[in-house]
């Protein structure tokens, strides 16, 4: 949808939402916050096994940025994996799998009254964990480089 439109139907009082219809060309359900069109399954996609596509209404509510730092997060945990050697790999690992962790990087639950602190305390931690596997990584790299280079 063209950013002029949505502008639009902000004017007009928030997004197209056809939500409690039916779609007359799909004669599919229209969900709430959707329009008409975004249910036709006009778009033929070729999906492999264990993917998934969110709906349109889905990815308006959650943000395309977010799902794409997301995605972007999964792939660069998941390649710094590969080079640890943690993916049925070990043999080929090029980086070391002990990566310096502190007391911070654990998780303590005592009680119920303090798991839903620890659960926002997570995400804060989760996120300075990548920080610091990607910090390593990054030097690890910069010294192959340079190793490579005077070699």
């Amino acid at each position: 949808m063209a950013l002029n439109k949505q502008m639009e139907m902000f004017d007009e009082g928030g997004l197209e939402d056809d939500g409690g219809t039916v779609d007359p060309v799909s004669g599919n359900d229209v969900p709430p916050g959707s329009s008409k069109a975004e249910v036709r399954d006009d778009i033929p996609a070729q999906l492999s096994e264990g993917e998934f596509v969110f709906p349109a209404d889905v990815v308006r509510y959650i943000g395309l940025e977010k799902l794409m730092m997301m995605r972007q997060q999964a792939k660069m945990g998941l390649k710094m994996m590969d080079e640890m050697g943690q993916m049925g790999n070990s043999d080929e690992a090029t980086i070391p799998d002990d990566l310096p962790f502190s007391m911070m990087d654990l998780i303590i639950v005592d009680n119920e009254d303090e798991e839903e602190y620890n659960d926002k305390k997570k995400c804060k931690r989760e996120e300075l964990l990548l920080h610091k596997m990607l910090v390593y990584f990054i030097n690890h790299l910069n010294l192959k480089k340079k190793a490579t280079d005077r070699a």
